[in-house]
């Protein structure tokens, strides 16, 4: 491929409720995964502070689909997953 390089990160969808956000997001590359991150950010604050991180086999349609293979346990949760 020649030209600028495509972005490795890319935004599904983010639902929020206060001062949460939770992202959906995928990682690209020959390694793809699918991604998510709840995290709370309060006015002020410099930076947001990530209270889960998840990894799933697919993408998600929207945050009914997330809540589904949440209860379902097929989101892995494990820490040296995140990036």
């Amino acid at each position: 491929m020649v030209g600028k390089p495509l972005p490795h990160v890319r935004l599904d969808w983010a639902a929020s409720a206060g001062d949460q956000l939770l992202l959906h997001y995928e990682r690209g590359g020959i390694g793809h995964s699918f991604h998510f991150l709840w995290v709370t950010w309060k006015k002020g604050d410099p930076q947001a502070k990530v209270l889960w991180h998840a990894v799933g086999d697919h993408a998600f349609e929207d945050a009914g689909a997330f809540v589904k293979a949440l209860d379902a346990d097929q989101l892995d949760d494990d820490t040296r997953l995140r990036r």
